[in-house]
């Protein structure tokens, strides 16, 4: 017997004779395939020059934003509308389609097969077991003679009773014949089974150890997650001390820290200590400053007389504390380079004042501490985290006399304890006017885009954007300043509003300069025909400074896609603050007896004509409102909305003094 096996496998015949429909057709593909093929062999090396290699997979992702090099360079923007068509493009530009078929061959054709396969086995037969066999035989190998096992001869087996049912012919022996045969075990053996017995008696024990342990892990974890569970809606509070803040702070305000203390040491004889409120410098036992870490400011308390700065209190930009310290008396709030340069010119004025000499070759220390999460500074003890109650390192402090009291930190903290629970905790965010400016309406950012293109369109005229707003300049001359407000924009302009009192209605501007004497004119852009009046008032401002149009200026697209809070906050656009506020009404002494006419009532110490029940505002009777009963109720819907709103801020406010 034998197997064999057969593969066939055909392809379509090649056509010599092509028609002229074929020729033309292959023309036309045979040109595109060169074209492919040299754009593919260009991107190829393109692909494997040095600058793609060492660039590696960081490719374009979009949106991409459109800066100034971009739009006013014709290859970077060619490049752009290149990367946009083919980031437009889905589909390659042609098809392939195959088709599958199985068919059943006739009988003949495999009767046909099967003669002609028998044929090449005889063929293949014939020549190899022939006449000259022998001699081209290349190897030969015998193996082994083999046989097929019997068994002959049957285990003993050791049972103590005869089953009915073993169907197995076996020889069976009893155990009581093989106990007059038994050895005994040698010395060596001996030892071996004891060693043995203790070693396995000692893995139950170690295993039994290991399983208590487990259980004992899970048994806290389960507690550990019980408590986490538990802690979900509480409001953490904590204590932080000085290291804490300063550790937690960010990386310009510890360099700015670095500079001051290395300026303060530089001198000879000034020694610093740190303890848990701020740091301390002093020179002999005389006190120089003191430095505290508050948010992103550092506060540097010097001991130098305010009145005698005066004339420069603008340039230091310092706050006069001399009735709540007089140890310190001048505070100097530092965040930026700015106020760091000032601050560290009135420390040299301090150091000549206390007659200090400064260290010839001074090298200057590095003081950065790096960052380091909350739980590890809890467990470090340099935050106290009033669930867990976790104390700071106690310092060593002298038994007071019986009048003095000092408090503790566990009083402290039990004081803490008391007025948290007087509070709830309300989240507020602090927005910038880059995050108004995002948040806000199209229409807002539209008009925006076109103030400041504006603005752009004449020489030397530059922007810069603040936390609060974006002022325009014209070399040093202040133009005007932007800021978002719900859907407006609040535009400022450096114009006299007094040359425009015959327009005051056409350009519909407000007369700010009592507030501000810069910007003493007020435009609310809220919609087209504001915003073409505002940029005329543009227009003549420009031609009041003398500044020159740019010819052929291209207006960019300023505004700016909406983001969610949250992306805001991670960016540092948004500051989330917690306020407190009280969990209940405090309680209010009843003031002194007044004479009240029938709709007056007294409410915080205040004397209000009547209490208004608002929709929205039935549970309100602390709002104040010093008007008419009459007089309110003739008024329309939005006016009262208004009038109440203002009241209740003005509430809010009394209520936030008290706190």
């Amino acid at each position: 017997s034998a197997k064999l096996s057969l593969k066939i496998e055909l392809t379509s015949p090649f056509k010599d004779n092509l028609s002229d429909e074929e020729i033309e057709n292959n023309k036309k593909y045979s040109d595109i395939l060169l074209r492919l093929s040299k754009i593919r062999s260009s991107i190829t090396a393109f692909l494997g020059s040095p600058l793609i290699t060492a660039i590696g997979k960081n490719y374009i992702r979009p949106p991409v934003i459109r800066t100034n090099p971009i739009l006013k360079n014709k290859n970077l923007n060619a490049c752009l509308t290149l990367w946009e068509y083919i980031e437009s493009v889905d589909k390659v530009g042609y098809s392939v389609t195959t088709d599958e078929f199985r068919e059943m061959p006739s009988d003949d054709y495999v009767y046909e097969l099967y003669s002609s396969v028998a044929l090449q086995y005889l063929q293949f037969y014939s020549g190899v077991v022939g006449e000259d066999a022998d001699n081209r035989l290349l190897s030969e190998k015998r193996l082994n003679e083999t046989f097929p096992d019997f068994e002959a001869e049957f285990d003993l087996e050791e049972v103590d009773d005869y089953t009915v049912y073993d169907t197995d012919y076996k020889k069976l022996r009893s155990i009581s014949s093989l106990i007059k045969n038994k050895r005994k075990l040698s010395e060596d053996e001996r030892k071996m089974r004891v060693a043995i017995e203790i070693a396995l008696r000692a893995d139950r024990v170690i295993f039994d150890a290991y399983l208590a342990e487990l259980e004992e892990k899970r048994i806290a974890e389960e507690k550990r997650l019980a408590e986490l569970e538990q802690r979900k809606n509480i409001n953490y509070r904590y204590i932080r001390s000085f290291l804490a803040r300063l550790i937690q702070s960010d990386d310009a305000l510890k360099a700015d820290y670095s500079q001051i203390k290395n300026t303060f040491l530089s001198y000879k004889k000034v020694k610093s200590r740190i303890s848990k409120k701020c740091e301390s410098f002093n020179y002999g036992r005389n006190k120089l400053a003191k430095v505290d870490v508050k948010g992103k400011k550092i506060y540097l308390y010097l001991a130098l007389d305010p009145t005698e700065f005066v004339d420069k209190q603008k340039f230091y930009n310092f706050i006069d504390i001399s009735e709540k310290n007089k140890d310190f008396s001048m505070l100097i709030k530092v965040n930026g380079p700015i106020k760091l340069k000032r601050a560290l010119e009135l420390i040299d004025i301090l150091m000549q004042k206390v007659c200090a000499v400064a260290i010839d070759n001074y090298l200057a220390q590095d003081f950065y501490l790096p960052y380091e999460d909350t739980d590890t500074l809890v467990r470090r003890g340099l935050i106290i985290d009033l669930w867990n109650k976790t104390p700071m390192e106690e310092p060593i402090v002298e038994e007071p006399a019986e009048e003095v009291a000092i408090t503790t930190e566990t009083e402290q903290v039990a004081v803490a304890e008391e007025t948290e629970e007087k509070f709830k905790i309300n989240y507020e965010y602090i927005r910038t006017f880059l995050a108004r400016l995002i948040q806000s309406e199209d229409k807002v950012k539209e008009g925006y885009s076109q103030v400041k293109n504006k603005f752009l369109s004449y020489k030397k005229v530059r922007a810069r954007i603040s936390k609060k707003c974006e002022t325009f300049s014209y070399g040093r001359n202040k133009l005007a300043k932007l800021n978002v407000k719900g859907k407006k924009v609040d535009l400022y302009l450096a114009l006299d509003p007094t040359e425009f009192v015959d327009k005051q209605k056409f350009y519909n501007f407000i007369d700010v300069s009592e507030k501000n004497q810069e910007l003493p004119m007020l435009i609310k852009v809220n919609g087209p025909i504001k915003l073409k009046r505002a940029l005329e008032l543009i227009d003549i401002l420009m031609q009041k400074v003398g500044a020159v149009a740019i010819d052929n200026y291209q207006a960019e697209n300023y505004v700016m896609p909406y983001e969610s809070t949250k992306a805001l906050i991670e960016k540092g656009l948004i500051i989330e603050l917690v306020k407190h506020e009280f969990a209940e009404e405090p309680i209010v002494e009843e003031p002194a007896e007044e004479v009240l006419n029938e709709n007056e009532e007294i409410i915080f110490g205040l004397k209000c004509v009547f209490k208004p029940y608002y929709k929205g505002y039935e549970n309100s009777d602390s709002i104040v409102i010093a008007m008419e009963k009459q007089k309110f109720e003739r008024l329309k819907e939005r006016k009262q909305k208004r009038i109440l709103m203002r009241a209740n801020k003005k509430r809010q406010k009394k209520l936030r003094k008290t706190i």
